[in-house]
């Protein structure tokens, strides 16, 4: 099992893998979450391959893509915010099939050796609040909670 960065011939599995999500994020949050034919076109898939402050990782075995993970290099700024580089994970995804077994552990150790090389200072990310086990999953890995989103439906 190895992580590795994506290539343009990984195009079709890592769109499987975000349509497998979007579909996941639907059944937690219909009423804000649509169903897509395509997540990602190829087009911005190639530009996200070639942005230095992007990256698509992938984990894979024997060939096969299992899991799959987007990060973006950004920075806190404005306002109150201290000014920091951080590195912004924008999707994560393990295919249904190969949860609980490690791959995300080791996802995630990887984006916090890609963060740590670029001398950024934390990872960030959103997560659905109906997703109890993700929720649990980072909080075991030593993420807490830095800001809640909240919403309320007027219909």
């Amino acid at each position: 099992m190895q992580v590795r960065q994506a290539l343009p011939s990984d195009y079709s599995n890592i769109e499987n893998l975000w349509i497998e999500l979007n579909k996941y994020h639907v059944k937690l949050e219909p009423e804000l979450i649509k169903e897509v034919e395509i997540y990602l076109p190829r087009t911005e898939f190639l530009k996200i391959l070639e942005d230095p402050k992007q990256e698509l990782l992938v984990i894979e075995e024997n060939g096969l893509i299992l899991g799959a993970a987007w990060l973006a290099e950004r920075k806190h700024e404005g306002g109150q915010a201290i000014p920091m580089p951080v590195a912004f994970v924008r999707e994560i995804c393990v295919t249904k099939n190969s949860r609980g077994q490690g791959l995300a552990r080791k996802l995630m150790a990887n984006i916090e050796g890609w963060a740590s090389n670029r001398g950024l200072k934390q990872v960030e990310f959103n997560i659905w609040s109906e997703n109890r086990s993700a929720l649990a999953f980072y909080e075991e890995l030593g993420f807490r909670y830095t800001r809640h989103e909240m919403s309320k439906s007027l219909t």
